[in-house]
């Protein structure tokens, strides 16, 4: 992977707080170019953060607005005793990092491609998903 180069007007834009726009920015221009061998989106979002680390805390699920409607929605099937009681917030970490654990296992080839048509995806996918509710769902 080539070295990156900041524009004068992404440099600046760092320094005015627009570090997450800048960041998400050439991520996509690299993935566009270079594809996504070696950077990814899902990595960009999600990866390893160090104590140091320039990402800031919007990045974290609860900033993110479909984490807050994931949670969101749980609430209301809570009302709606189609979910169990609990704390929606843990109850939106724990479907956020199945659907995202799965994601990740695509991504990066551990979930073998071979042998696997888009039917067979689709049924793995709906799998996980059964998987989730059932673990949510009420008594």
């Amino acid at each position: 992977m080539q070295p990156m180069t900041v524009t004068k007007n992404q440099s600046q834009a760092y320094h005015h707080g627009n570090l997450r726009r800048v960041l998400i920015d050439t991520a996509v221009e690299i993935i566009s170019e270079q594809g996504a061998k070696d950077l990814s989106f899902y990595r960009v979002m999600f990866g390893t953060r160090a104590e140091n680390s320039y990402f800031s805390d919007e990045l974290k699920p609860e900033s993110i607005p479909v984490f807050k409607l994931l949670r969101d929605i749980i609430m209301v099937c809570q009302k709606k005793d189609l979910l169990k009681a609990g704390d929606p917030q843990e109850m939106a970490i724990a479907a956020w990092s199945i659907v995202h654990g799965f994601a990740m296992l695509r991504i990066d080839h551990h979930i073998p491609a071979q042998g696997m048509d888009e039917k067979k995806l689709r049924e793995l996918q709906r799998s996980v998903v059964l998987t989730l509710y059932f673990g949510l769902r009420p008594e």
